[in-house]
C-alpha cells in the first residue's frame, strides 16, 4: 500500500511500505524524517546524539525520528534497538534495596515478586532481579548500577526498600517505566503502592483493647530507619489509635531490637522486669513476634494467657509457631501485582505530573496468640 507523509517545507515523499510491521526499511524512514540513513542508525544504537558520520543531532530531531519509525512501525533487526524503540516491549526487573533484611528471602518482599510472577503470566514477560545500594550515586559510578539497569532490553522496573535518588533519576532518564512498592517515593509521575500501614496498626490497637488490654508494648526491628515511610504511617496510626481508646502514647511504648534470639530475650527480661510491665506486645512483622513466642516460655511466660502476642504482615511466620500468631495481614502479592498492571498503564497513558500513592487494604487475622489479660 503506498502512503504519502507531509514534510515541513509542503513537499510529499512517496514511501512504499504496509501497515504490518516489519515491512518498512530503514531508508523509508531516514526518507519520511527528511534525515540521513545513518542519523537513524545512530539514534538506534544510541550512539548519544551523534551519527555515523560524526554529524551530531538535537533532542528535538531525535523525538521526531523516533516518532516517525514508530508511526511507520519500522522494526530494527537488532534487539536493543527494537527495544530503544519500543520500550513497551522490554523486559521486567524487581531491585530490591540491599540493606532490607534477608533481600528477597524476606517474606514480605518475595510475596512481593510473587505477585509480579503471577502478573507476568499471561504476558510471558521476562522478570529479573538484582540488589542495589542505597547509598552509593549512580550518576558518578554508573558503572555499579545493578545488572538489569545496564541492560537496555529492561525497560521496566519495580523497585523496594530505601530509595535511591540516583537510580531513580538514571533509569527515567532513559526512559523507563518504574514502580515503587513498599515505599512512598514524592517523585513528579512516580507511583508507589503501598499497604496500609496506618490503618494495621489502627486494626492491632483496636483488637487488643477490646480484650482489654491497656498496658500494650510496640517491638520494631532496628534496621527499620524512623523516618522510614512505613515507620511513619506505622507510629501515625499507632497514636491515633491509642489516643482513641484512651490509652497514653510515648516514645517508650515503641521499643526497637536488633531481630536475633538473644536480643530479643535481652528486651523481654526488660520488659519484665518494669513496674508496668506489658499485657501485650505488638510486633512490626511476624518473625519478630514468632521470635518472642518462642522465647516467653523459658521465662514461665505463657501466651497468650500472660501475654499476648500480634505481628504484622500475615507471613508464614505466622503459623510456624505456637500457639499461631494474631496478625496483620498485608497485601504484598496484590502489591507485586498492581505494580505490574501499572507499569503496562504507563506505556499506554501519558505520565501524570504528581506523584502518586495507591494504597491497599490490610486485614486482622485472629488467631489463638491473643486473648483477654489475666485479672
Amino acid at each position: 500500500m503506498a502512503g504519502r507523509v507531509r514534510s515541513g517545507g509542503g513537499n510529499h515523499t512517496k514511501v512504499r511500505r504496509t501497515a504490518s510491521r516489519g515491512e518498512t526499511t530503514l531508508a523509508d524512514v531516514a526518507a519520511v524524517a527528511k534525515v540521513s540513513p545513518a542519523l537513524v542508525s545512530s539514534l538506534l544504537r544510541g550512539s548519544g546524539g551523534r551519527s555515523g558520520n560524526g554529524v551530531g543531532f538535537s533532542a528535538a530531531t531525535a523525538t521526531r525520528v523516533l516518532g516517525v519509525c514508530r508511526r511507520l512501525r519500522y522494526a530494527p533487526p537488532d534487539p536493543m534497538a527494537r527495544i530503544r524503540l519500543y520500550p513497551e516491549e522490554g523486559a521486567y526487573a524487581f531491585l530490591l534495596c540491599s540493606a532490607a533484611a534477608d533481600g528477597i528471602s524476606n517474606p514480605f518482599f518475595s510475596r512481593i515478586f510473587h505477585g509480579m510472577t503471577e502478573a507476568l503470566k499471561s504476558s510471558a514477560g521476562h522478570l529479573a532481579f538484582a540488589q542495589f545500594s542505597h547509598e552509593t550515586d549512580y550518576l558518578i559510578v554508573p558503572e555499579q548500577l545493578p545488572p538489569p539497569a545496564r541492560t537496555a532490553t529492561v525497560t521496566r522496573f519495580v523497585l523496594a526498600g530505601e530509595p535511591n535518588y540516583s537510580l531513580l533519576q538514571l533509569l527515567r532518564q532513559r526512559g523507563a517505566a518504574v514502580v515503587y512498592v513498599s515505599q512512598f517515593v514524592p517523585v513528579d509521575g512516580l507511583v508507589s503502592v503501598l499497604a496500609d500501614h496506618a490503618a494495621a496498626a489502627r486494626l492491632a490497637v483496636e483488637h487488643l483493647s477490646l480484650l482489654g488490654h491497656r498496658r500494650i508494648a510496640v517491638l520494631a526491628p532496628d534496621y527499620l530507619r524512623p523516618n522510614s515511610y512505613p515507620v511513619r504511617e506505622f507510629l501515625r496510626g499507632l497514636a491515633a489509635s491509642m489516643r482513641q481508646v484512651g490509652l497514653p502514647f510515648a516514645a517508650s511504648n515503641l521499643v526497637c531490637v536488633q531481630q536475633v534470639e538473644v536480643e530479643v530475650r535481652r528486651v523481654f527480661e526488660s520488659m519484665l522486669a518494669s513496674r508496668h510491665a506489658p499485657t501485650a506486645v505488638l510486633c512490626f512483622n511476624d518473625e519478630l513476634a514468632a521470635m518472642l513466642v518462642r522465647v516467653a516460655p523459658g521465662y514461665g511466660v505463657r501466651v497468650p494467657e500472660d501475654l499476648s502476642v500480634a505481628g504484622c504482615h500475615g507471613n508464614a511466620a505466622a503459623t510456624d509457631v505456637h500457639p499461631f500468631l494474631t496478625t496483620i495481614s498485608f497485601p504484598c502479592i496484590e502489591m507485586g501485582r498492581r505494580a505490574v498492571h501499572e507499569l503496562h498503564r504507563m506505556f499506554d497513558k501519558p505520565a501524570r505530573t504528581r506523584p502518586r500513592r495507591i494504597i491497599l487494604p490490610v486485614t486482622l487475622i485472629e488467631r489463638e496468640s491473643t486473648a483477654p489479660p489475666r485479672g
